[in-house]
Parts: C-alpha cells; structure tokens; sequence
C-alpha cells in the first residue's frame, strides 16, 4: 500500500473519531443545559468531568490529525496545516478531497454548534450567579435578627426569652 494512502486512510479515523467525539460533546453540552436550569449540582459535575475527558481525548486526537498533516507534507513537499489546504491540493484524487471536504465542513458545522450551545449554558450560569447574588443581598437585608435587645414579635408571642 502506498504510505500517503496510509496517511489519509489515518486522517479519516482521526478524524471520523473526532467527529463522533463532537457529537458526544454537544449532547453532554445539551444535558448541561438541563441540569443548569434543574439546578442539580451533583450530576452537573459528573457530565463536567466526562466532558474534561472528551476534550482530552479531543486534543489528543488533534494533535494526532497534525502529526498526519506534517507526514502528507512532507510527501507532497508543501505547508500543510489545514485541512482546507490539503482538499486544494490539485494532486490528489477528487474522491478523496470530496470526502476530506465533507468532513471539514460537518467538522465546522459540529463546532459552530457546540459554540452556540455552550455560550447559551454560559448565560444561563450568569443569569443563575445573578440570580443567587440578588436572592443573598435580599435575605441579608430582610432577615429578622433574634438577640438580645432586638424587638421580636414571634418571641414576645410564645413568650420565648431570646
């Protein structure tokens, strides 16, 4: 078999497993949004750190896909560190730079997603932070105080020295 034929039959495992990790992303980045609103802590930090997990495996899997990009430079003797600049290549076969296109586009696509969802989950943690704040200053301002000193009327009804 011909190495770059190696090469590219590498890149689309990386990155077919990229784009399925992608995926996973955006639907954790979905449940994020429900426990958010749900308020549920404890699960929120489960999805958190599978989430850390799949952006490992994510960056690991970049750097691969760049390792690749470096080999197919090499062997057509150019800069190549995109994938746009790989699918221009007049050198290889149009099947291949369909395919290569294909997945750079559904790549960008799962992307831009996964941006609009997690800025969406970012408003939602500062409308909840502000929500919190307000709740806070609120209750500090208008608890009762039970001291000495202090007119308490629920005291003065049981008759309760406080």
């Amino acid at each position: 078999m011909d190495p770059k034929s190696n090469t590219f039959s590498e890149l689309f495992v990386v990155l077919n497993t990229i784009r399925s990790l992608y995926r996973q992303l955006y639907d954790l980045e979905l449940s994020k949004r429900e426990l958010l609103l749900k308020r549920d802590g404890t699960k929120l930090q489960q999805l958190l750190r599978a989430q850390e997990d799949l952006l490992r495996e994510i960056n690991r899997l970049e750097s691969a896909c760049e390792i690749l990009l470096q080999e197919l430079s090499r062997h057509y003797q150019i800069e190549i560190s995109r994938l746009s600049q790989l699918e221009s290549l007049t050198q290889i076969n149009s099947r291949i730079r369909q395919k290569l296109s294909a997945l750079r586009l559904e790549l960008q696509e799962l992307a831009v997603s996964l941006d609009n969802c997690a800025r969406g989950n970012e408003a939602i943690i500062k409308d909840n932070m502000h929500f919190f704040r307000h709740m806070i200053e609120f209750l500090r301002e208008s608890s009762p105080t039970y001291g000495p000193g202090e007119q308490n009327r629920t005291a003065l009804i049981i008759d309760a020295a406080v």
